[in-house]
């Protein structure tokens, strides 16, 4: 038997869907002889659901409960299903050390210390500095961008009182600029095991749903700009992506 490592699934719940909460994808026709393929690398897992993800802001000053943590295909973090006291269920990415039976709650301001704890959601000018948060939105009724994947979080570093602005450290060491009055989740995001997991044998990537990938020189002039030519000969080009765009050496974000 191979050793390998699998992230715990042991939390997550082996009940069915909630059918009004998912749909399937459609799996489209990839067309071979155009450049613009829907899904390059990939293929949709069958008979998968996707989950809908509520957020946090549209459900302000409501207290809910944590009914139970499912596995969702697409995402890495897992799932929360959180029932409301308006009689309503939404599905939340799951939370670092989040329980079933714990209360969730987003609201604009909170009154005392307790609220300050994981699952519950508020402003970045609401939450105190040096405090781990999680699916930050870009700006306000927007969906939420960073620290999404399982075990990330960011970081609050300060707030420019002035000019309303809240700086924050990314994943990746980035420090970014957000307006005072985007939503973000206190705490990590779940699944924290999921980064030391081991495939052990070259199917277990086709489960997931990822197809074989082809270096750019071993494929035709048609498929690909680097493709062509006799034998393994290596142009002298400008490297270039699928579409003939820059590869290396390029920006690849709009300033801080």
């Amino acid at each position: 038997m191979h050793k390998r490592t699998i992230s715990s699934k042991s939390i997550f719940s082996k009940k069915s869907v909630v059918n009004l909460l998912a749909f399937h994808l459609e799996k489209k026709m990839l067309n071979n002889f155009s450049k613009s393929q829907p899904m390059r690398k990939r293929l949709l897992p069958k008979h998968k659901q996707l989950r809908v993800l509520n957020q946090a802001s549209n459900m302000l000053g409501i207290p809910g409960v944590v009914i139970r943590i499912e596995n969702d295909p697409y995402r890495s973090s897992g799932i929360a299903l959180v029932f409301f006291m308006n009689n309503t269920c939404s599905y939340y990415r799951n939370i670092h050390n989040l329980e079933l039976g714990n209360s969730v709650f987003s609201s604009l301001k909170f009154e005392t210390l307790a609220d300050y704890k994981r699952g519950n959601a508020s402003t970045l000018w609401i939450l105190p500095t040096s405090l781990a948060v999680n699916q930050i939105q870009v700006s306000k009724n927007s969906v939420p961008i960073y620290s999404k994947s399982a075990g990330t979080f960011s970081t609050i570093l300060r707030k420019n009182t002035s000019q309303k602005i809240v700086f924050v450290q990314l994943p990746s060491g980035i420090v970014k600029q957000f307006q005072a009055v985007t939503f973000a989740t206190i705490g990590m995001v779940g699944n924290v095991k999921h980064s030391s997991r081991v495939l052990y044998k070259a199917g277990q990537n086709r489960w997931l749903g990822r197809r074989p990938i082809v270096r750019g020189v071993a494929k035709n002039p048609f498929d690909h700009p680097h493709g062509g030519g006799e034998g393994k000969k290596s142009q002298n080009m400008f490297p270039k992506t699928f579409w003939g765009k820059k590869l290396k050496w390029r920006k690849t974000s709009r300033s801080k």
